[in-house]
C-alpha cells in the first residue's frame, strides 16, 4: 500500500509499456521492495525526463522537415527558380560587373513572372527594345533583338514593330527599311507596323513611298487606321498643302472611319487668319462628331476662333455641345480666354453666361480668370458689377486670395474713365485696408483721375504715398501731373515741372510735350 502511489508516478512519468512492464514485475512483496524503491525510482524518473526531451526533439524535427518539403514545393515553378541560362549569360554572371546570383540575366522580370518561359523572354527584350528606343540608344535596342532572335522568340509583330520603331525614331531610315522588307517576307506586318513605316516616309519627305505604302496595305488587307490618316493630315498640313489635306480628310470620310481628338487638333492648328470662314466652320463642326470630347479639344477651339476673330462659330459649338448634352468640363484657364474674347467683343451677356457655366461646373476660378472677368465686366462700361464681384470673392475664404493689385486696378480704371473720384478713392483706402499692395499702374491711375477731374490739390497725398511704398514715379506719372495741371489752367506749375525734370533720369517725352 505504501508503494502503490509511487508505481502511480513511475507509471505517469515512464511510457506507458515501460511503466506496465515494471508494474507486472512488482510481485514480490512491499517489505522486500522497500530497500530498493528510493534507487530504482531515481533512476526511472531520470530515464523518463531524457525519454520526454527525445520525444520533444523528435517531434521539432519532423515539423521543420515539413516545413522544408512545403517550401521547396512551393519554389518549385516559382518565378524565382532558376530558368537555364545562355552561354552569355553564364559569362556574364561571372564578370566582375555581374557578381550578384540574383542578376537580371538569370531571372525574369517579376512583372512577368507568370507567363511562360519563351513568353518572358520576349516581353522582356520587347520593353527593352522600347525603352532603348526612347532614349536613343540604338546599339541597345539592337542588342536588344539580336538576343530575341537567338533564342527564337523574336518571331512576333510586337518585337519587330518595337524594334523598327527604335529605328525610326533614332532616325536609321535605311535599317528601318530592310527590317520592314524582313517582316513582308516572314509575313509579320500589321496596321501597326505599317503606320511606323509611313511615319519614317512623311518624316523623309518621300510622300509618294508614303502613297504606295496606303495603297500597299489596302492590296495586304490590312485596313488604315485613324492613325493611318492622322499622319497623313500632318504631313499635309506642316507643308501647307491644304488642297491635300481635306483630300486626306475625304479619303478617311470615305472610308468610314471617324474624326477623333487627334485629328480635329492637326486642322484645328492649320488655321491661319488667310483661311475662309467656311474652313473654320468645318473644322469646328468635325468637333461636334468626336465621341470623346475634352476640355483640351475645346479649348484649342476656343483659341482658333478667338485668333481668328469668329467669336459667331464659337458660341454656335459651345450652343451645340451644351444641346447634344456633351457636358464637357474646362478649364479655369480655357473659360479665362473665352471672357476676354468676349468683353473685347462687347458681348456682356456672353460674358455673364461663361462664368455662370463655370460656376455650374463647380470650376474654381484663378485669380488671372476672375482678373478677365473683372476686366472684361470694366470695358464694358458694368465697373459697378465688377466690383461687386470682387466683394463676393473677396467673402469667400478659399478665393479671397485670388483678389491681387491687378484685379483692384482694373477697378480703379473703371470708376476713373466714368470720373467717380468719390469711389477711386474708396476703392484705394480699401487696397491700403487689406494690405495689398499698390504698384506704378495703381498710383498712375489715381493720378489720372485726379487728372480729369481736376483734383490736382490730391495729388501731394499720393506722390508722398508712393514715396512710403517705395514706388518710383515714371514718365508716365510725370505726363499725367502736367496734364492734371494744364487742365487745371495752372501751365505755370506745369512747366515748373518739366524744368525740374532735366537732369533727371525721367526724360520728357513727346506725350509730355504735347
Amino acid at each position: 500500500t505504501e508503494a502503490a502511489p509511487f508505481w502511480l508516478k513511475l507509471k505517469r512519468r515512464t511510457n506507458p509499456p515501460v511503466g506496465k512492464a515494471i508494474c507486472s514485475h512488482l510481485k514480490l512483496s512491499s517489505i522486500t521492495l522497500i530497500p530498493f524503491m528510493s534507487t530504482f525510482m531515481d533512476i526511472s524518473a531520470a530515464f523518463g525526463t531524457v525519454t520526454e526531451v527525445a520525444s520533444q526533439m523528435w517531434t521539432e524535427a519532423a515539423f521543420f522537415a515539413i516545413a522544408g518539403l512545403v517550401y521547396a514545393a512551393f519554389l518549385w515553378g516559382h518565378p524565382m527558380r532558376r530558368v537555364p541560362r545562355t552561354s552569355a549569360a553564364v559569362k556574364k554572371s561571372r564578370s566582375p560587373q555581374s557578381t550578384s546570383p540574383h542578376s537580371a540575366a538569370c531571372y525574369p522580370a517579376p512583372a512577368q513572372s507568370y507567363a511562360p518561359q519563351g513568353e518572358q523572354c520576349r516581353i522582356t527584350g520587347t520593353s527593352k527594345i522600347k525603352a532603348c528606343g526612347r532614349c536613343g540608344d540604338l546599339k541597345g535596342a539592337k542588342e536588344a533583338f539580336e538576343e530575341l532572335r537567338a533564342q527564337g522568340a523574336s518571331e512576333s509583330p510586337t518585337v519587330y514593330n518595337h524594334y523598327l520603331g527604335a529605328l525610326v525614331r533614332c532616325r536609321d531610315f535605311e535599317e528601318a527599311s530592310k527590317l520592314f522588307r524582313e517582316m513582308k517576307e516572314k509575313n509579320l506586318l500589321d496596321v501597326a507596323g505599317c503606320n511606323t513605316m509611313l511615319k519614317t516616309h512623311l518624316s523623309s519627305g518621300a510622300t509618294d513611298a508614303a502613297a504606295m505604302l496606303v495603297k500597299e496595305m489596302v492590296t495586304l488587307g490590312l485596313k488604315p487606321n485613324a492613325v493611318t490618316f492622322n499622319e497623313l493630315l500632318y504631313a499635309k498640313a506642316s507643308s501647307k498643302d491644304y488642297r491635300g489635306m481635306w483630300n486626306v480628310l475625304a479619303q478617311m470620310q470615305a472610308a468610314s472611319i471617324t474624326v477623333n481628338v487627334a485629328t480635329c487638333s492637326i486642322l484645328l492648328k492649320s488655321l491661319t487668319a488667310q483661311s475662309p470662314p467656311w474652313d473654320v466652320k468645318r473644322v469646328v463642326s468635325l468637333i461636334l462628331e468626336v465621341e470623346d470630347v475634352d476640355d483640351v479639344l475645346v479649348a484649342h477651339a476656343a483659341d482658333a476662333c478667338i485668333r481668328l476673330g469668329h467669336l459667331n462659330i464659337l458660341s454656335d459649338l459651345l450652343a451645340r455641345l451644351e444641346t447634344m448634352c456633351k457636358e464637357v468640363k474646362l478649364g479655369s484657364s480655357t473659360y479665362g480666354v473665352m471672357i476676354k474674347a468676349y468683353g473685347q467683343a462687347g458681348d456682356a451677356a456672353k460674358v455673364w453666361g461663361l462664368w455662370r457655366a463655370m460656376e455650374a461646373q463647380g470650376v474654381r476660378p484663378a485669380s488671372v480668370t476672375l482678373g478677365c472677368m473683372v476686366e472684361a465686366l470694366v470695358t464694358n462700361g458694368r465697373t459697378d458689377e465688377a466690383w461687386k464681384l470682387v466683394h463676393q470673392q473677396l467673402a469667400c475664404e478659399d478665393r479671397s486670395q485670388n483678389v491681387n493689385t491687378v484685379i483692384y486696378s482694373s477697378v480703379l480704371k473703371g470708376f476713373a474713365g466714368s470720373r467717380n473720384l468719390s469711389k477711386v478713392f474708396g476703392v484705394y483706402e480699401e487696397m491700403r485696408a487689406r494690405g495689398i499692395p499698390c504698384n506704378a499702374v495703381t498710383y498712375n491711375t489715381m493720378l489720372d483721375a485726379c487728372a480729369k477731374n481736376r483734383a490736382m490739390d490730391r495729388v501731394a497725398d499720393l506722390l508722398e504715398d508712393m514715396n512710403k511704398s517705395k514706388v518710383e514715379p515714371d514718365v508716365i506719372s510725370i505726363s499725367t501731373i502736367v496734364k492734371g495741371y494744364c487742365l487745371a489752367g495752372n501751365v505755370d506749375q506745369a512747366l515748373t515741372i518739366l524744368e525740374q525734370l532735366k537732369g533727371k533720369d525721367i526724360k520728357p517725352d513727346e506725350i509730355m510735350y504735347n
